[in-house]
Parts: structure tokens; C-alpha cells; sequence
């Protein structure tokens, strides 16, 4: 798979004129895609229309045989006697209305040689020029790193322990995988690229209330700050609906997100036990990823012209929904408030920690770029009014900061321990109490034990964030045998 070229090439090869084959492709087994197929000689196509949509997707792929001949009888293309084949394919969305897009996509896949090795050439120092920045090293063995994968897989269960040798090559496939799976136009969505099938669980949309978030979490640690661009794009397509989300849920300006999105970005997924509506603090969330960017990066025209005008926007969902809410302490109070996927309770402490980084980012980007001082003032005044955390009897930092609200630990959302693994906001310095509630040496962490997904987070992210690795690692092996998923999902295909 080429990204400078934007094509998949494939080379057949066989010993002198003993390559024969039949070449065809099937049109598109989905009711809801109306699939034109047209196999020429040398050339097949198909015209593919999204019937209850707008627009759809066509697909070329060109055949290229050196010796033998080629033949074609409408059905497909027949080769005989050749020596070798390269088949180059490209995809192409169109959107309702675009005027002979298969018609250019002929014209443009038809200048490309018809050269494995002169295609392969840019995408390796391409894809390599990225992979290739960092490395990790923890120790593995020569012996155990020279395994492949399913081997090394299968001695981390029959020894009961998490090899260095795999968790080097974990961190590897994971920065592979994103690297694939991040384009310049859209992020990874829920099972990137590799789902193989049109009905993938949960539409393969773009879950916004933690696995898009874990998709990209790695960008700069990996230093692939540039395959954040079809993130960046996106959010911000989506920023037309999430401002219709605000005003006709809540009526406030601003951001409001969904916890998952496809092609809008409109709030619907909500029901019957899943109150999602009342999940507020995804847009401000999202925003993280752009200080961030300015962070890594120090692209000021970045943080002036695409940072600082999404997080206004998110601020300005705040500054409306909590506007006169004040107790009789001055602090504000968020309702409703819906702690992901685990409940409703005023005052989520996700919500508290989102809204609490946002508006310092936002504050110290202006202050950066000394612009907005009338916004800056606003912004402090709301960041003394967020209530304080609260920890309950047993140390533990509280999902939700209101009191006589109890805890609800068997889970695998962690939204309300943000400060730990997101914004970076605990720390012994700042106040003890919260990194050792978050989940330090001496505190059980809520999460399910049983679970993978809570595992990634409490059982190892944020232990070790909280200075207690060697614990946060201890269940690893139990998940050794499924960690090399081609997306973060627990339900991603092995």
C-alpha cells in the first residue's frame, strides 16, 4: 500500500511463462451500495453508488503482464504464459453531484509505471522515514525477539509472563497500525482499516468516548505528529453539528459531542440505559489533542488559526451550561453529569478535570499569543469556581464530587482518574492525595479485573503513571495470548 501514490500494488510472480491465471472481481455484496463492475483487457472497474446516501466510492485496478498473453470476455481477464503481473488498485470516495470521478480515476492510476519495485520505492521511505524515528528497547533477547509473532504469543502463555522481546514488538504494531490507519483526510475509526467484513461491531464508526482517543494517544510519543492531520480535519468538520448538538440539547453555544460519530457529527446515540446525551464533556476532550499538537510541535500559526478557535468553542459550551449554577460556596455545579458509560452523578469528576484543562490550555495559548484578554479573565474566574475533588473513606479519588454519591469500581471506564492518565494534572507535588487516589502503591483502582480494556487503562497505564510499574504490569501475561490487536477495541480481530 502506497500513501504517496495513494494505491495497493500487488506483483504475481512464477518461474518463465508457467504464470496462468484468471483474474475478476466481484461486485459489491451490499444491499445498501448499488456496484457497477466492468472488466476490460488490462483494466477492471467498478462504479459504486451509496443508494441512501450522497455519492459513493469508485475503484480501478490496472494488470500489467510482462511475457504470455492477456485475453478478457467481459467476465474477467485471463492471463497465459506469462512470467509475472502487477496489479496496481486505487479507491476513490466522490461525493453526489462530482462529474465523471471514474473517468478520472482511470485517467490518473493510468500515468503510474506499471513497476512494483518503482511504486514500492516511495512508500518505503515514506512509511519508513516515520517508523523508523524511534525505537524501543527493554531488554528483549536476541533469541525471543528472532520468534515470530504466534510463537512469542504462545510462550507468554505457557510461561506465564510478559516477555520484553513482546512488548517491544507490541509497541512496534501499535505504531504500524496507526501509521496505516491514519490518513490525511480521517483518523483511525474504531477497527482502522483492517475489519474485513461490511458489518463490523459498533458500524467501525468513530467512537468518541475513549477509543478514538486511545487510537491516537501514542502521535507524539512516537513522534508521528503528522498523521494527526486527518484528526485534525476531521474535528473540525465536525464542528458545524456539535454546535447544533449544544444549541438543541442544552441550549448553549459552543461544542457539544456525541460518544460516537460516522459521517455527521450529530448527537445519536442515546437509549434506554445509555443516557448519552448527558455526556458533556466529549468536544473539550477532543480539544486536548490540539494544545497538545501546539505543545509538541511549536507551531504557533497552528495554536493561532485551528487550536485556539476549537477550544473557544468548547469553552464557550461551559461558560453557558454552568452559567449560574453556583452553590453557596460560589463553586459550580454540573448537571447532568453522566461518568462514561458508568452512571449518573452531579459533578462527574471527568467532567471537572476536562473542563479544568481546557480552560488552562486555553488560557496560557492566549496568554501565549496575547490575544483574547477579555476571555482570559472570564476563563480564570470559571476555573476558580470548578468544585474541588473528593476522596471517599477508603482513599480513593471519587467518580463523583458530591457527597453520599458511592463508587461503582467493577468497571472499565476510567473517565473520573482523567488528571492521571490525560492531563497530567495529579502529581505529589501539586497534592498528594490525588495520585495515590488516582491509583498509587497503596489504592485499588476501579476496573474490572476481568477485563482487557480495563487492564490498558488501570492495570497499567495508570499504575505506572502513579510510580508502581512492576504492579501495573503484573496482569499482562493473563492477556498476552490477544494483546496484538490491529486496533485498541477488545473485540478488534487478533
Amino acid at each position: 500500500m502506497s500513501r504517496p501514490d495513494n494505491v495497493v500494488a500487488l506483483k504475481l510472480a512464477a518461474p518463465k511463462g508457467k504464470l496462468t491465471c484468471s483474474l475478476t472481481v466481484p461486485a459489491v455484496g451490499n444491499d445498501k451500495i448499488k456496484s457497477t463492475v466492468v472488466h476490460a483487457k488490462g483494466l477492471i472497474t467498478l462504479h459504486n453508488v451509496y443508494v441512501n446516501g450522497k455519492g459513493g466510492y469508485d475503484c480501478a485496478v490496472r494488470v500489467a503482464v510482462a511475457g504470455g498473453t492477456v485475453a478478457c470476455d467481459g467476465q474477467s481477464i485471463q492471463l497465459a504464459n506469462a512470467d509475472a503481473a502487477t496489479l496496481v488498485m486505487r479507491v476513490e470516495p466522490y461525493k453526489a453531484g462530482e462529474t465523471e470521478p471514474l473517468a478520472r480515476l482511470t485517467q490518473s492510476l493510468a500515468r503510474l509505471k506499471m513497476d512494483y519495485e518503482v511504486l514500492l520505492k516511495p512508500q518505503a521511505q515514506a512509511h519508513g522515514t516515520i517508523f523508523n524515528r524511534v525505537s524501543l528497547d527493554l531488554g528483549g533477547t536476541p533469541a525471543e525477539r528472532g520468534l515470530a509473532t504466534e510463537p512469542l504469543l504462545d510462550l507468554t502463555k505457557k510461561q506465564n509472563r510478559l516477555p520484553a522481546a513482546l512488548l517491544e514488538r507490541m509497541y512496534d504494531a501499535g505504531r504500524y497500525e496507526f501509521i496505516c490507519a491514519a490518513g490525511p483526510d480521517t483518523p483511525p475509526n474504531l477497527f482502522g482499516i483492517w475489519t474485513g467484513t461490511w458489518q463490523p461491531a459498533w458500524s467501525g464508526d468513530y467512537t468518541l468516548d475513549t477509543n478514538l482517543q486511545l487510537d491516537i494517544e501514542s502521535a507524539f510519543s512516537g513522534n508521528m505528529a503528522e498523521c494527526l492531520a486527518g484528526y485534525f480535519k476531521l474535528m473540525e468538520e465536525f464542528v458545524p453539528d456539535f454546535q447544533v448538538n449544544a444549541r438543541k440539547l442544552y441550549g448553549c453555544r459552543g461544542l457539544l459531542s456525541g460518544s460516537r460519530a460516522s459521517n455527521t457529527g450529530l448527537h445519536l446515540h442515546w437509549g434506554n440505559g445509555w443516557p448519552g446525551q448527558a455526556w458533556t464533556p466529549g468536544a473539550s476532550w477532543l480539544a486536548h489533542w490540539f494544545y497538545d499538537y501546539y505543545q509538541y510541535t511549536g507551531d504557533r500559526k497552528f495554536l493561532r488559526h485551528r487550536a485556539v478557535p476549537y477550544m473557544k468553542e468548547c469553552a464557550l459550551f461551559w461558560e453557558d451550561f454552568v452559567k449560574g449554577t453556583e452553590d453557596a460556596n460560589g463553586k459550580f455545579h454540573f448537571s447532568p453529569s453522566f461518568s462514561a458509560e458508568n452512571g449518573f452523578g452531579d459533578n462527574a469528576s471527568q467532567d471537572i478535570a476536562i473542563t479544568r484543562e481546557l480552560l488552562t490550555n486555553l488560557i496560557v495559548a492566549c496568554e501565549t499569543l496575547k490575544i483574547e484578554a477579555d476571555g482570559v479573565t472570564r476563563w480564570k474566574v470559571m476555573l476558580a469556581k470548578l468544585p474541588p475533588y473528593l476522596i471517599n473513606e477508603e482513599g480513593q479519588l471519587k467518580e463523583w464530587s458530591i457527597p453520599g454519591k458511592g463508587e461503582h469500581n467493577d468497571h472499565r471506564h476510567l473517565m473520573h482518574l482523567y488528571g492521571a492518565f490525560e492531563s497530567q494534572e495529579f502529581s505529589e507535588e501539586a497534592d498528594p492525595k490525588l495520585p495515590s487516589g488516582a491509583g498509587g502503591p497503596d489504592q485499588p483502582v476501579a476496573g474490572s479485573q476481568r477485563d482487557g480494556h480495563a487492564w490498558a487503562h488501570a492495570h497499567g497505564s495508570l499504575r505506572r503513571h502513579a510510580g508502581d510499574g512492576e504492579r501495573g504490569l503484573r496482569p499482562a501475561p493473563a492477556y498476552g495470548h490477544r494483546s496484538l490487536h490491529v486496533c485498541e477495541h477488545d473485540h478488534c480481530p487478533q
